[in-house]
């Protein structure tokens, strides 16, 4: 298990890191410490490469941790600051780039929870799944379900890093709906490697808020983010979004939709705070794809548009006084606004 520690202050020489562990940290292998997608990962082996010790006696459920860092060396030392246990090692600068630092947050990264299949996709273990009974996502159904003796759902983190790899296997995907129903996670991060989010990955994950490492994500399934507290998907390489992705997700503030061409069926429907939209290439909106967005003053893609569908922007206040003339619209695809502070009611287009 790796402890991640988001720093708000970048890593420089000499620096010192004091955290409190949240949970049970009996089985830990590594600590990584994150600032704006740089991290350092502490490699506990000595300047020759060879392994110094597990860390594993240095940390336990709300113990103060102490870090600092000698960069110019490469070396850190991390200190239990309850009994004055320490363990000097070395830092790494990796390759890869995960997530951007927070308020100070500790996150968990770890395998235990997680099954991987042939195709490098995982799925939370049954004991750490929600309560879904969804059929259509075999993999988010519970063995024993939430506040049932026998269940482990209540000890995932509340802040969780995906794993690279699970039992030695690279981790490319999702299952369908292995997030589906869960009530502990609050932010996820996404490995680097992970190119889609699969259908209802994150659904009815109702305290889920922050999911970080969007930018290479190219496809978001049907349903993914439906019904969580998710305030912001920012996705540069996006291509590809399902049906109903953020439906009901009424915390969603801004969104980057990168390289779509289309938005579909109920992708924003009733996303009450939604304020911003960055897209260049929307063509084509779909039935209820903006349905009671009433915070959405206007979208800069809307010039561009050549076929709204039904009720695509029904009880929304969007502007859309720049719709081509050649546009085609479905029924009740908007209803025109008398002035600047009634809702949309009135003379249909």
């Amino acid at each position: 298990m790796n402890i991640r520690v988001d720093l708000n202050t970048p890593i420089k020489d000499g620096m010192e890191v004091v955290f409190r562990s949240p949970v049970d940290c009996s089985q830990v292998t590594g600590l990584k410490l994150y600032y704006n997608g740089e991290f350092r990962e502490f490699a506990f082996a000595d300047a020759h490469g060879n392994n110094v010790g597990d860390i594993d006696h240095l940390f336990a459920e709300n113990v103060v941790v102490k870090v600092i860092l000698d960069v110019t060396t490469g070396m850190a030392f991390v200190q239990n600051a309850d009994t004055n246990a320490y363990l000097e090692g070395r830092f790494q600068e990796l390759d890869e780039k995960i997530g951007q630092g927070g308020g100070g947050s500790v996150a968990e990264t770890d395998d235990k929870y997680f099954d991987i299949d042939y195709d490098g996709k995982i799925s939370l273990k049954p004991e750490y799944r929600g309560a879904a009974l969804y059929t259509a996502y075999p993999y988010s159904i519970s063995d024993n379900g939430l506040e049932v003796e026998g269940s482990k759902n209540g000890e995932l983190p509340e802040i969780l890093v995906i794993p690279q790899n699970v039992n030695g296997e690279q981790v490319t995907g999702f299952q369908n709906g292995i997030f589906c129903n869960n009530k502990r996670v609050k932010e996820i991060t996404i490995p680097a490697n992970i190119k889609g989010i699969a259908n209802g990955a994150f659904r009815e994950a109702i305290h889920l808020e922050k999911v970080t490492n969007t930018e290479q994500i190219e496809s978001i399934g049907a349903g993914a983010f439906q019904q969580t507290r998710i305030r912001e998907m920012i996705c540069q390489s996006l291509n590809t979004l399902g049906a109903n992705v953020f439906k009901n997700a009424s915390c969603l503030i801004r969104v980057n939709l990168g390289k779509i061409t289309s938005i579909s069926k109920a992708s924003f429907n009733y996303c009450e705070n939604l304020t911003e939209v960055i897209a260049d290439n929307v063509t084509s909106i779909g039935d209820s794809a903006f349905y009671g967005t009433r915070r959405l003053k206007s979208l800069p893609f809307i010039a561009n548009v050549k076929n709204l569908a039904s009720a695509a922007f029904w009880s929304s206040r969007c502007d859309l006084e720049s719709l081509p003339s050649d546009c085609t619209f479905g029924s009740l695809a908007s209803y025109k606004q008398f002035n600047s502070t009634d809702y949309w009611t009135g003379v249909p287009f």
